[in-house]
């Protein structure tokens, strides 16, 4: 590195600290002591700071990558902005969540490197709630369409950090998880719902929305059914759906995620004019849980293609990956992606779930990195490169 550049970098980041703290501490002081009007100002002035803070970055740090990438993803640059043809591609998106992922996305354009491909798609999971880190997330998305892909976001409807003082309908926190998809349904959250459905429209770009996964686990989230019926998941759904619909918001594609470990997922399906792509994650565990035992990913998956195939919608593996307790974790890989096209034709779409804190767990963590484990990197991307 030059001396010119070097110093160079270093105002830059010295520049980049300072915007974020002085906009940092004037929101702060702003919502704590100003009235709700002035209050909202001060966060979309925070947001349009965020905003413009993520687009110097992004041309500081990859000024010659979007168009080496748009150029390498030529087939998928000519679909992305029609959704009717990202319904059925001519190649199987591929894609990653990155748990070190921040607002550029260094970790999975390493993860690309690595793989010697492209990623399409890039997920983020983000939550619900009333403050300014519950809305659409809209650097991340900008900086994903800078890359030239697409973003899936996996939208997870906790309830407990919305202000009661703004939504004056919702139950006491102690008690808002308890059938609270019923008040998502009857409009409780609609103030909610309207403002991400508006800045989702603004994006100008097709968005795999995965709203509510997993919602047959009765153990892990709050909207699953220990404390909702499936009629009432249903119908939150359904509602969600006609809100984006009265917007006029038309380029959302709607993704239903059950969790296949569970038996009777089919009753929670929304139906067929509410859903674009069914997914689900397929995860070995090994003999990492007591309840888990080594699993191919055939095994773990066949079954289900063959019924989700009746609902003739794509699919998409939205979390895909193994531990490597009990087995051979890149055997696992490359048994998994060999010849994957034409046993799974009706798979448009699949996702690494590259976590290595995974806490989602009872009482465990788990790392599903392999990016540093070189057997694994070598299957994945002699396999993936031999598609079809």
């Amino acid at each position: 590195m030059s001396k010119n550049n070097f110093f160079d970098d270093k105002l830059y980041r010295f520049v980049l600290f300072i915007m974020v703290l002085v906009l940092g501490s004037f929101a702060v002081v702003g919502i704590m002591r100003i009235n709700s009007s002035i209050r909202d100002a001060v966060v979309t002035l925070f947001e349009t700071g965020e905003s413009k803070i993520v687009d110097f970055e992004f041309k500081k740090l990859f000024k010659n990558t979007n168009g080496k990438r748009a150029q390498q993803m030529a087939w998928f640059t000519g679909i992305k902005m029609n959704k009717d043809s990202l319904l059925n591609p001519s190649q199987i998106m591929l894609g990653a969540y990155d748990s070190r992922a921040n607002s550029n996305f260094r970790s999975i354009l390493r993860l690309e490197d690595s793989l010697k491909t492209h990623l399409p798609l890039m997920q983020i999971y983000t939550t619900w709630g009333s403050r300014p880190e519950n809305k659409f997330p809209v650097a991340e998305v900008k900086s994903i369409l800078n890359l030239g892909s697409l973003p899936l976001i996996t939208w997870e409807p906790w309830l407990n950090s919305f202000n009661a003082v703004q939504y004056p309908d919702i139950r006491d926190i102690k008690e808002r998880s308890k059938h609270g998809l019923t008040d998502i349904a009857n409009g409780f959250y609609d103030r909610y719902l309207r403002d991400w459905a508006r800045d989702a429209k603004a994006a100008k770009v097709p968005i795999f929305l995965r709203f509510a996964h997993e919602m047959n686990d009765p153990f892990r989230y709050p909207w699953g059914p220990h404390n909702n019926s499936i009629d009432e998941y249903i119908q939150a759904w359904q509602h969600v759906h006609s809100v984006f619909d009265s917007l006029g918001v038309e380029n959302v594609i709607w993704v239903w995620s059950p969790h296949v470990s569970y038996e009777g997922y089919e009753a929670f399906y929304p139906g067929q004019e509410y859903v674009d792509y069914i997914a689900t994650n397929i995860l070995n565990y090994g003999e990492g849980m007591e309840w888990s035992n080594w699993y191919s990913f055939d095994k773990l998956f066949k079954f289900h293609y063959d019924k989700f195939a009746l609902y003739q919608k794509p699919m998409m593996i939205a979390e895909f990956g193994t531990l490597e307790y009990g087995g051979n974790k890149s055997q696992w890989f490359s048994d998994a992606l060999t010849n994957f096209p034409e046993k799974y034709p009706m798979v448009k779409a699949l996702l690494f779930f590259h976590v290595e804190n995974d806490n989602t767990a009872i009482l465990k963590t788990f790392d599903w990195y392999f990016i540093e484990d070189s057997s694994c990197v070598n299957v994945i991307s002699k396999s993936i490169n031999g598609w079809k």
